[in-house]
């Protein structure tokens, strides 16, 4: 039997876990989230959701952001369209 979540909660799991990725240092990681800020709270986070072909909705997290002093550069970016796992573009 095949299960198909809502939107809602797709979009509410990929949210809970956004945060705590951006406030976490990332440069020590294994995964498709590895990026360069060794402190953490110094990045962005995000990524795009939809439809994919089939017409299932989807949540694609976006690769972090560069690590940004915030006093040195005003603020930190994300490219939500520059997908993490680029299988998933």
């Amino acid at each position: 039997t095949l299960f198909r979540l809502s939107l809602t909660t797709i979009f509410r799991a990929a949210k809970q876990s956004i945060p705590d990725r951006s406030n976490s240092r990332n440069d020590k990681r294994t995964d498709e989230f590895r990026g360069d800020d060794d402190e953490g709270g110094f990045h962005e986070e995000g990524g795009v959701y939809g439809k994919t072909y089939e017409g299932d909705d989807t949540v694609v997290p976006a690769k972090p952001g560069a690590k940004t002093d915030p006093l040195e550069a005003g603020m930190a970016t994300v490219t939500p369209g520059e997908a993490a796992d680029p299988s998933k573009k």
